[in-house]
């Protein structure tokens, strides 16, 4: 009876994961045993052998019903390239215990087979126990992406650390002198570069920007103190009617999918509390548009970087994992102000996803189609994790500790491939107007050429036709720099749509129309306490305050002053002023961040300087160099 079940095994199919359904899109709990040199799978209702060699395992540790828990002795330091085999990570796609006590046996399976499939099972089932439940993923292995993309390379350290030195920095520039003279770019550049110290940023730039993951660590409490914390949250939450969903999210990733409630609503501080006690991780979206000291540390960066810096802060409780492996469509910058968590990256699983324009849709990634990871570290208070877009993470805080980071989102949608679409079609535009060849008619015979039934067609004429339009695209679709001038300033006219509106200092606003009062005299008129003329002295708020766009036979300057918290949707504010104008704006975006007479603007009389220069200081776009009530 033993010899029949045992070649009754051998017959079964190899190599072929059988399931009624996709093991992806459902929850299914599968075991494997070690059975001459092949696996015994049971998924549902199903079970199969597979040959030993393709089989890749993933073990996951469900531990208690809390979630799941890190390794009991987590290296303090990142080890490159460790075996996957090591780690119990909380990954995807397994029933709860529960559900896998009701997994019935496969009616075409005798009873006698079952029975010695459980003898099977119970040699290798001594290692687990109650509480903790191990799965096997077994899915076709993907050869991994070459290493030469977005990793970290044996041949450059992605850990630097901090010296002891100054742990925090007046980002508010309030102590400073003469903050109304500084250039709005450097001090963007000098934001960054604290954040980065000491790894130099023109390092940083030469060598990690866009290439490789790396870490600053500083392992101190009060780096980032200056920013925000988890005790100012509630007062925040008090403060500001956030929205459940929008600017809240309740997070917690379990058995593949986010296992969390969908709140919806006001997000009142007792029902976030009440989810975050009850091992809910929280996420707070649009923080630069609540929170005054995200706020100043993304308006700064924007100017240095000319992108709407995005910020997230995450609150994550202890043994708690709130996404599986994905990736993102911006390069993230990760400050870790309390707690500790734990991170791993991988390269992008093919080429396709490397430099990813799009965001990743937040699934599971099997862990046998990654790479070895490019850095597996636990990221401390005070420490700073980049990584370019594109690279798969995951992360989990440790069993008996919380989370609390920003994350900052930069870069979005500025490739090369965003200006090629402005391009493309400009060049396209200009040569219709200018070339008859591209208005001819086509051939008839083109119809029964080319296109999808015609594809695999030999004759000449296809190739004729083929080598034609070929031609039209090569001899016509050359960019000048006029060309290449409008695309860039309509990925720059993006910018003033997103941008967060200028964050301004007690120095800067007593110099600006956002200073200014106006009040009524006794004859009932009102008057404004600034006056303006050919000997004020001026400048632009912001280097990047406004963009002067040809567009529609006319100029525009588009700006940002007038922006929401909130990230807009419709169109950026814009203002049309004269071509003869358009020189005086260049004169003022040439000699930024110098103060320039008004009289010296390159217009032809003293009414015509004093217009544009009102409308300017009225839109909050230019500042004077002597305070309101003193310009004359």
């Amino acid at each position: 009876m033993l010899a029949a079940q045992k070649k009754k095994k051998q017959q079964r199919p190899l190599n072929k994961w059988i399931s009624s359904r996709n093991p992806w899109n459902s929850q299914k709990w599968a075991k494997a045993c070690s059975n001459r040199g092949r696996r015994l799978v049971s998924s549902g209702r199903r079970r199969a052998y597979v040959e030993e060699p393709p089989t890749i395992i993933v073990t996951q540790n469900f531990g208690t019903a809390k979630g799941p828990t890190l390794p009991p002795q987590a290296p303090a330091t990142p080890t490159l390239n460790p075996s996957l085999l090591q780690w119990h990570v909380l990954e995807a796609n397994a029933l709860s215990p529960d559900d896998a006590n009701n997994t019935e046996d496969d009616e075409e399976l005798s009873s006698e087979t079952d029975d010695d499939d459980d003898a099977d099972y119970a040699d290798v089932g001594d290692s687990a126990t109650e509480s903790v439940y191990e799965s096997e993923i077994l899915v076709e292995p993907v050869p991994p992406l070459h290493a030469g993309i977005l990793h970290a390379g044996i041949d450059v350290e992605p850990i630097i650390k901090a010296e002891p030195g100054p742990t925090t920095i007046n980002m508010s520039l309030s102590s400073r002198q003469s903050v109304h003279l500084q250039n709005s770019i450097e001090e963007g550049r000098r934001i960054l570069q604290w954040m980065l110290g000491p790894l130099q940023l023109t390092h940083f730039l030469k060598t990690f920007w866009e290439k490789r993951a790396c870490v600053v660590q500083r392992r101190s409490q009060n780096f980032f103190k200056a920013l925000t914390s988890s005790s100012m949250l509630s007062s925040m939450l008090s403060l500001h009617r956030l929205e459940f969903g929008s600017q809240v999210e309740v997070l917690k990733w379990r058995y593949g999918c986010n296992q969390a409630p969908q709140p919806m609503g006001c997000a009142m501080p007792s029902i976030v509390w009440n989810y975050y006690n009850a091992g809910y991780a929280l996420r707070f979206n649009q923080a630069s548009s609540y929170v005054i000291g995200v706020r100043q540390l993304c308006n700064l960066l924007q100017e240095f970087l000319h992108c709407r810096v995005n910020a997230s802060m995450e609150l994550i409780p202890p043994n708690c994992q709130i996404t599986s492996a994905h990736y993102n469509d911006s390069d993230m910058f990760i400050l870790q102000l309390e707690g500790r968590q734990h991170w791993r990256l991988h390269p992008p699983p093919t080429v396709q996803e490397a430099f990813a324009r799009e965001r990743g849709p937040t699934q599971f990634y099997p862990l046998d189609q990654l790479s070895e990871p490019i850095l597996d570290y636990h990221l401390e208070a005070g420490d700073v994790l980049y990584y370019p877009r594109g690279i798969v993470h995951l992360r989990q805080t440790a069993p008996t500790g919380h989370s609390f980071h920003i994350a900052l989102s930069v870069c979005q949608q500025q490739l090369y491939a965003d200006l090629l679409e402005q391009l493309v079609p400009m060049v396209l535009q200009d040569a219709i107007k200018q070339q008859i060849s591209l208005r001819h008619t086509l051939p008839f015979e083109i119809w029964q050429q080319l296109g999808i039934t015609q594809s695999n067609s030999q004759s000449s004429l296809r190739a004729q036709l083929l080598a034609k339009i070929s031609s039209l695209m090569q001899q016509n679709l050359k960019p000048t720099s006029a060309h290449m001038d409008n695309a860039l300033d309509q990925l720059a006219k993006r910018y003033q749509q997103l941008a967060l509106p200028p964050l301004l200092l007690p120095e800067e606003q007593a110099r600006t129309v956002f200073g200014s009062q106006s009040v009524i005299n006794a004859q009932g008129n009102c008057v404004c306490d600034y006056a303006l003329g050919d000997y004020s002295k001026v400048r632009l708020l912001r280097a990047n305050i406004l963009r002067l766009v040809s567009e529609q036979q006319e100029l525009r300057i588009y700006y940002h002053t007038e922006n929401q918290l909130e990230q807009r949707t419709d169109e950026a504010t814009s203002m049309t002023i004269q071509c003869s104008e358009a020189i005086a704006i260049d004169y003022l975006v040439k000699t930024y961040p110098n103060y320039v007479l008004v009289s010296t603007l390159p217009l032809s009389d003293a009414t015509h300087r004093f217009k544009l220069v009102t409308a300017l200081f009225e839109r909050g776009l230019i500042m004077t160099e002597q305070l309101i009530g003193a310009t004359y």
